[in-house]
């Protein structure tokens, strides 16, 4: 089956995690689209406060990977990763994701929800680098 049609820089940034034999899965558009529309909806129904925050505006690579890595989450969980400018998303293990985050988000320019299949929790990279993440 010919894999959905991606915007450039989000092909390109998968592209470069499957040269690193990162398993990455690209969700289909209906999919992405309905998960996206579900996450801004309900987004106003969740906790003000998050969980858990990290501002990553003067952290180094190491300090990030490791603020992700101890965050509650099994790093063979299968998440949902999300670019809602871009209506896209992907799937693939959070200790990946965790490991491989500066090549999915770039700072000032990008937003990006990762959730689990159910919805259960809600990890938020927003543009000024601000980490939160939602139980």
């Amino acid at each position: 089956m010919a894999e959905v049609d991606l915007n450039p820089a989000i092909r390109e940034r998968i592209d470069v995690l499957r040269n690193q034999n990162v398993l990455v899965d690209v969700l289909e558009s209906e999919l992405t689209t309905g998960a996206i529309d579900g996450i801004r909806q309900g987004f106003g129904r969740r906790p003000r406060n998050p969980t858990r925050t990290f501002d990553t505006s003067d952290e180094d690579r190491a300090r990030i990977i490791e603020w992700l890595l101890q965050l509650p989450l099994s790093g063979e969980q299968r998440v949902l990763v999300f670019w809602p400018q871009y209506l896209a998303g992907v799937g693939m293990r959070f200790g990946d994701f965790a490991r491989h985050y500066d090549n999915l988000w770039f700072p000032s320019a990008d937003d990006l929800f990762v959730t689990d299949d159910r919805g259960s929790w809600l990890l938020r990279l927003d543009h000024e680098e601000i980490f939160a993440l939602y139980c």
